[in-house]
């Protein structure tokens, strides 16, 4: 799993008790539901207590890997329509992606093209090799074509 994200764990013997060795990794909640919190590994363990007083549990290792940590996209915040604007993120490998076309395109290497007056929300995001994912954004605002 990855930082900030969760998983549901369950367990078919009911009335147990879910807890983690290391909550700085992943916290549990009585449901099971598990949150990453950092990246590293904790032991995630059901306890049952029976009507006699004897305990029963199992465990298994949860392993949370980080966050790719991205740079802030940067270039010009202001465009007009038919105009082109570039803009840039120091973090390689990511993904352009404009919150609404109809507004403003995104190229594949971050050139902006105005469309139609707004602001737009552009996004760049990165996956990393455990599958973790990180999306920084930048507001676009498209203004009318200057006459002249």
């Amino acid at each position: 799993m990855c930082a900030n994200s969760t998983t549901q764990l369950s367990d078919a013997t009911a009335s147990g008790v879910w807890t983690s060795t290391n909550t700085g990794v992943a916290t549990i909640n009585s449901t099971g539901l598990v949150s990453g919190i950092s990246a590293g590994t904790s032991i995630i363990r059901y306890t049952v207590t029976n009507v006699n007083g004897c305990v029963d549990s199992v465990s298994t290792t949860v392993t949370v890997n980080a966050l790719p940590v991205v740079a802030p996209i940067t270039g010009n915040t202001i465009t007009a329509v038919t105009d082109v604007i570039t803009l840039s993120n120091a973090t390689s490998g990511g993904v352009w992606s404009s919150g609404d076309t109809a507004i403003a395109t995104i190229s594949a290497s971050g050139v902006v093209t105005g469309v139609m007056t707004g602001t737009v929300t552009i996004s760049y995001t990165v996956t990393n090799g455990s599958g973790c994912v990180t999306t920084v954004t930048y507001v676009v605002t498209v203004n009318p074509k200057a006459n002249g």
